[in-house]
Protein backbone atom coordinates (compact mmCIF):
# COMPACT_ATOMS: atom_id res chain seq x y z
CA UNK A 1 0.00 0.00 0.00
CA UNK A 2 3.08 2.43 0.72
CA UNK A 3 4.78 1.52 -2.78
CA UNK A 4 1.21 2.62 -4.59
CA UNK A 5 1.01 5.58 -2.22
CA UNK A 6 4.13 6.73 -3.41
CA UNK A 7 4.08 6.02 -6.42
CA UNK A 8 0.56 8.17 -7.26
CA UNK A 9 2.63 10.93 -5.58
CA UNK A 10 5.67 10.73 -7.99
CA UNK A 11 3.16 10.72 -10.73
CA UNK A 12 1.21 13.55 -9.43
CA UNK A 13 4.86 15.40 -8.94
CA UNK A 14 5.70 14.92 -12.77
CA UNK A 15 2.72 16.33 -13.92
CA UNK A 16 2.98 19.36 -11.89
CA UNK A 17 6.77 19.77 -13.17
CA UNK A 18 6.12 19.37 -16.73
CA UNK A 19 5.43 22.27 -18.63
CA UNK A 20 3.00 22.38 -21.91
CA UNK A 21 4.09 20.47 -24.57
CA UNK A 22 5.24 22.96 -27.69
CA UNK A 23 3.43 23.06 -30.67
CA UNK A 24 5.43 22.10 -33.65
CA UNK A 25 6.27 25.68 -35.48
CA UNK A 26 7.20 25.97 -39.12
CA UNK A 27 10.87 25.76 -40.24
CA UNK A 28 12.08 28.98 -40.91
CA UNK A 29 13.34 29.53 -44.90
CA UNK A 30 16.50 28.84 -45.28
CA UNK A 31 19.38 31.28 -46.05
CA UNK A 32 21.45 31.24 -49.10
CA UNK A 33 24.84 32.72 -49.49
CA UNK A 34 27.44 31.94 -52.28
CA UNK A 35 31.32 30.76 -51.42
CA UNK A 36 31.55 34.62 -50.91
CA UNK A 37 28.80 35.01 -48.10
CA UNK A 38 26.67 37.43 -50.61
CA UNK A 39 23.21 36.16 -49.47
CA UNK A 40 21.41 34.60 -52.69
CA UNK A 41 17.96 35.33 -54.15
CA UNK A 42 15.16 32.87 -52.43
CA UNK A 43 14.28 30.05 -54.75
CA UNK A 44 10.71 29.06 -54.29
CA UNK A 45 10.16 25.31 -53.44
CA UNK A 46 9.51 22.77 -55.81
CA UNK A 47 5.92 21.93 -54.53
CA UNK A 48 4.95 24.76 -55.79
CA UNK A 49 6.30 24.49 -59.00
CA UNK A 50 5.10 20.93 -59.51
CA UNK A 51 1.43 22.80 -58.80
CA UNK A 52 2.06 25.38 -61.27
CA UNK A 53 2.76 22.73 -64.11
CA UNK A 54 0.44 20.04 -63.32
CA UNK A 55 -2.17 22.63 -64.64
CA UNK A 56 -3.72 22.53 -67.78
CA UNK A 57 -3.02 24.54 -70.48
CA UNK A 58 -5.90 26.68 -71.55
CA UNK A 59 -4.85 27.90 -74.85
CA UNK A 60 -7.19 28.20 -77.53
CA UNK A 61 -6.56 26.87 -81.32
CA UNK A 62 -6.44 29.28 -84.80
CA UNK A 63 -6.68 27.79 -87.83
CA UNK A 64 -4.17 27.99 -90.20
CA UNK A 65 -3.66 30.77 -92.14
CA UNK A 66 -6.21 32.39 -90.19
CA UNK A 67 -5.70 36.04 -88.23
CA UNK A 68 -3.79 35.76 -85.43
CA UNK A 69 -5.42 37.19 -82.02
CA UNK A 70 -2.36 38.88 -80.97
CA UNK A 71 -2.97 40.59 -77.24
CA UNK A 72 -2.91 43.88 -77.31
CA UNK A 73 -0.33 45.95 -75.58
CA UNK A 74 -0.53 49.00 -72.90
CA UNK A 75 1.77 51.40 -71.83
CA UNK A 76 2.50 51.27 -67.92
CA UNK A 77 5.10 52.44 -65.85
CA UNK A 78 7.29 48.97 -66.17
CA UNK A 79 10.41 50.94 -67.49
CA UNK A 80 10.40 49.08 -70.78
CA UNK A 81 8.27 49.51 -74.04
CA UNK A 82 4.27 48.69 -73.65
CA UNK A 83 3.28 45.37 -71.84
CA UNK A 84 0.81 42.44 -73.29
CA UNK A 85 -1.20 41.07 -70.97
CA UNK A 86 -3.42 41.33 -68.30
CA UNK A 87 -0.90 40.68 -65.24
CA UNK A 88 0.56 40.27 -62.99
CA UNK A 89 3.30 38.97 -64.89
CA UNK A 90 3.23 41.01 -68.64
CA UNK A 91 5.68 40.04 -72.30
CA UNK A 92 7.43 43.15 -73.06
CA UNK A 93 5.66 43.64 -77.07
CA UNK A 94 3.29 40.92 -78.64
CA UNK A 95 5.85 39.75 -81.60
CA UNK A 96 8.44 36.92 -80.58
CA UNK A 97 11.40 38.60 -83.29
CA UNK A 98 13.57 35.32 -83.96
CA UNK A 99 16.86 35.73 -86.07
CA UNK A 100 18.79 33.17 -87.93
CA UNK A 101 17.94 29.37 -87.73
CA UNK A 102 20.27 27.22 -85.15
CA UNK A 103 22.18 24.16 -85.67
CA UNK A 104 19.28 22.29 -84.42
CA UNK A 105 16.92 23.78 -86.39
CA UNK A 106 15.24 25.87 -83.93
CA UNK A 107 15.27 29.92 -84.16
CA UNK A 108 15.90 32.12 -81.27
CA UNK A 109 13.92 35.13 -79.97
CA UNK A 110 14.90 37.26 -77.02
CA UNK A 111 11.37 38.22 -74.88
CA UNK A 112 11.43 39.91 -71.43
CA UNK A 113 9.16 39.33 -68.73
CA UNK A 114 7.77 41.81 -66.29
CA UNK A 115 6.23 41.45 -62.87
CA UNK A 116 4.30 44.38 -61.60
CA UNK A 117 5.09 45.80 -58.19
CA UNK A 118 2.23 44.14 -56.46
CA UNK A 119 3.10 40.74 -57.04
CA UNK A 120 5.83 39.31 -55.64
CA UNK A 121 5.32 35.54 -55.76
CA UNK A 122 6.43 33.26 -58.71
CA UNK A 123 5.23 32.54 -61.98
CA UNK A 124 5.85 29.70 -64.54
CA UNK A 125 5.45 30.16 -68.46
CA UNK A 126 4.62 27.58 -71.00
CA UNK A 127 3.98 28.12 -74.40
CA UNK A 128 2.60 26.02 -77.62
CA UNK A 129 1.88 26.72 -81.19
CA UNK A 130 -2.14 27.96 -81.83
CA UNK A 131 -1.92 27.21 -85.28
CA UNK A 132 0.38 24.31 -86.46
CA UNK A 133 2.15 21.77 -84.60
CA UNK A 134 5.94 23.98 -84.13
CA UNK A 135 7.57 23.18 -80.65
CA UNK A 136 8.16 26.07 -77.93
CA UNK A 137 11.52 25.99 -76.41
CA UNK A 138 13.30 28.26 -73.69
CA UNK A 139 17.24 28.74 -73.39
CA UNK A 140 18.27 27.60 -76.41
CA UNK A 141 17.57 23.47 -75.77
CA UNK A 142 14.91 21.51 -76.72
CA UNK A 143 14.87 20.28 -73.50
CA UNK A 144 13.41 23.29 -71.78
CA UNK A 145 9.54 23.58 -72.38
CA UNK A 146 9.01 25.94 -69.18
CA UNK A 147 10.44 28.93 -67.68
CA UNK A 148 10.48 29.87 -64.18
CA UNK A 149 9.81 33.63 -63.17
CA UNK A 150 11.62 33.12 -59.69
CA UNK A 151 11.16 35.37 -56.63
CA UNK A 152 14.02 37.35 -57.37
CA UNK A 153 16.10 37.19 -60.80
CA UNK A 154 18.73 39.36 -59.74
CA UNK A 155 18.33 41.69 -62.22
CA UNK A 156 17.95 45.23 -62.35
CA UNK A 157 16.00 47.94 -64.51
CA UNK A 158 14.57 50.88 -65.09
CA UNK A 159 11.96 50.88 -62.20
CA UNK A 160 13.33 48.08 -60.03
CA UNK A 161 13.37 50.77 -57.43
CA UNK A 162 9.55 50.63 -57.65
CA UNK A 163 9.16 46.98 -57.67
CA UNK A 164 8.83 45.96 -61.18
CA UNK A 165 10.83 42.88 -61.52
CA UNK A 166 12.61 41.24 -64.92
CA UNK A 167 13.01 37.92 -66.36
CA UNK A 168 14.94 38.18 -69.77
CA UNK A 169 14.82 35.07 -71.58
CA UNK A 170 15.27 33.46 -75.04
CA UNK A 171 12.18 31.62 -76.90
CA UNK A 172 12.79 29.34 -79.23
CA UNK A 173 10.44 28.61 -81.75
CA UNK A 174 10.12 26.11 -85.09
CA UNK A 175 8.86 29.08 -87.55
CA UNK A 176 6.24 31.62 -87.87
CA UNK A 177 2.80 31.48 -86.48
CA UNK A 178 0.50 32.44 -83.97
CA UNK A 179 1.82 31.50 -80.63
CA UNK A 180 0.20 31.28 -77.00
CA UNK A 181 1.63 31.89 -73.60
CA UNK A 182 -0.41 30.64 -70.63
CA UNK A 183 1.24 32.23 -67.32
CA UNK A 184 0.25 30.56 -63.99
CA UNK A 185 0.84 31.74 -60.54
CA UNK A 186 -0.45 30.69 -57.04
CA UNK A 187 -3.98 31.60 -57.56
CA UNK A 188 -4.25 32.79 -60.99
CA UNK A 189 -3.34 32.01 -64.58
CA UNK A 190 -3.22 34.79 -67.79
CA UNK A 191 -2.47 34.16 -71.10
CA UNK A 192 -0.57 36.07 -73.64
CA UNK A 193 -0.90 35.62 -77.49
CA UNK A 194 1.58 36.61 -79.46
CA UNK A 195 2.50 36.72 -83.85
CA UNK A 196 6.34 34.79 -84.27
CA UNK A 197 8.17 36.24 -87.58
CA UNK A 198 11.66 36.57 -88.90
Amino acid sequence: MRGLVFLVAVLGLVTCTAGPVASPTAPSPTVRVDAGGNVLPPLVDEQTWSDLASRPLQLPTVAPGSECPITPTRELASGTGALAGSGPVYAVGNVIAYGARMSDGIFPAKVLWVAAPDYPGPALMRVRQLDGPGGVFFSNSRRVTELRFELDTRVRAGASDQGWRYLPSTVNVEGSGCYGLQIDGPGWTTTIVMRARA
